[in-house]
């Protein structure tokens, strides 16, 4: 419950809790075993089916309420601008530029990218029924992943060299490839550092890979699950995590093309607190493991693999970027500079995108009556808890923060945070978009 400390109800709110909508797509985790779900504080649960995703923000798809009231956050902003910030309610029209997600994921997400801003708007005026035009959702989708369990995914295209590798070591690979296969090995051999003659040949590759008939993708996974079990192929780097990849992937999706994406996609592998950046057009798929997500507000999404939904291959070749290269994580700063003042056993970190729309910062109350104090923020932002017991205030406003209790707080408003529980720590993440970067 919001407690007041004034009688100026006709002002804007500085501190709302919101009651956050959950999405049922089918590779969340099944029932009470998902963190989705445990968040989400309802009081029914199906044991047998899956929770994926918590949404917290302003879209359309699965817009956030005023806790109490029952809202809408979309409506709240139209009659109190302010919330937002001037600079943000003029860019981003009344909306809040960032969409922030709880995910718990059991198994492979396709594989996708997100279109940048110009390709989204020529999606929808070419294909208007694949990709239905919402007049706030013509934006693009940098996003960002901050694990909270042991994270797996597949991010960006490998170095040139390591798929070369795969290359000349698994024969079902080349056969389903064809002909740029032997281009790709051959321009490996030389030994040359032409990264547009790379780009090229990884794309061929790749189209090859997509455009693969069903009858061959068959054969060759057949092929392939018995390599898996000889001892041909062990000398390969990271072998033994790619053996049980290629199990698992295969006993989600049988037969599915995606299975060969792992060749020429980054294998990610993040340790909880670590994050994962993902560019606009950059193909990713995230394959288990529990995180916080934070995005620009936008549901744009072009599919290839990994799914039973429709996919547009044609798009996801033409749009990807082909760059061959490990993947860099994001910075994260040892010391957010929101902080103000603490008190007791504090800790808080912000990771820093380069993304206009969001940062995520991660606060950890870890004793009994610790207390954090964040300056004012240049726009809204949003927050969550993930574990343990407190109290948040901003402005004149105060809530209880339970597991799972989200609230949004209003631009420019001060806001502290404090553990009333003993033994036990608060969690709490934050996103938000500061317009001094805009």
């Amino acid at each position: 419950m919001i407690i007041m400390k004034s009688d100026k109800l006709l002002e804007a709110p500085s501190l709302i809790r919101l009651r956050c909508g959950f999405t049922q797509n089918d590779w969340g985790k099944i029932g009470s075993e998902s963190l989705v779900f445990q968040l989400s504080n309802s009081n029914k649960v199906d044991q047998n089916a899956p929770y994926a995703e918590l949404w917290m923000g302003s879209h359309d798809l699965h817009p956030s309420q005023d806790y109490e009231t029952r809202e809408w956050l979309r409506d709240i902003f139209q009659s109190h601008p302010s919330l937002l910030s001037r600079p943000i309610d003029h860019w981003f029209n009344r909306q809040l530029p960032f969409l922030f997600k709880v995910l718990s994921i059991e198994s492979a997400i396709c594989i996708q990218a997100h279109p940048d801003k110009t390709l989204a708007k020529q999606l929808h005026m070419s294909d208007p029924i694949t990709y239905p035009e919402q007049e706030k959702d013509s934006h693009h989708k940098p996003e960002m992943i901050v694990a909270l369990t042991p994270f797996e995914a597949l991010c960006g295209f490998r170095p040139f060299p390591e798929i070369a590798s795969f290359l000349a070591h698994l024969s079902p690979l080349r056969r389903l490839i064809g002909t740029p296969a032997h281009e790709f090995m051959v321009l490996a051999s030389q030994g040359t550092s032409d990264s547009l003659q790379e780009i090229a040949t990884v794309k061929r590759a790749w189209e090859a890979l997509l455009r693969a008939p069903q009858e061959q993708i068959v054969a060759c996974t057949r092929e392939l699950l018995i390599l898996v079990e000889s001892d041909e192929i062990h000398q390969l780097a990271g072998w033994e995590v790619l053996r049980g990849l290629i199990t698992r992937l295969h006993r989600q999706y049988p037969d599915d093309v995606g299975l060969f994406t792992i060749f020429f996609m980054n294998y990610v592998s993040l340790a909880p607190g670590k994050a994962l950046f993902v560019s606009p057009n950059e193909l990713h798929s995230y394959l288990s493991g529990d995180a916080v997500e934070c995005m620009a507000s936008s549901a744009n999404v072009v599919r290839g693999g990994f799914t039973r939904k429709q996919k547009d291959i044609d798009t996801l070749i033409s749009m990807a970027s082909y760059s061959c290269s490990a993947r860099v994580l994001p910075r994260i700063l040892p010391h957010n500079p929101h902080v103000v003042s603490t008190r007791g056993a504090v800790s808080s970190v912000l990771y820093q995108t380069p993304a206009e729309e969001f940062d995520v910062a991660k606060i950890d109350l870890r004793s009994h009556d610790a207390q954090i104090q964040l300056a004012p923020i240049h726009g809204p932002s949003i927050v969550i808890c993930i574990q343990g017991r407190g109290e948040i205030h901003a402005g004149n406003q105060m809530g209880d923060i339970n597991h799972g209790s989200v609230f949004f707080i209003g631009a420019g408003n001060a806001a502290s945070m404090r553990n009333n529980t003993a033994g036990s720590d608060l969690v709490l993440f934050q996103a938000l978009c500061d317009s001094r970067g805009l």
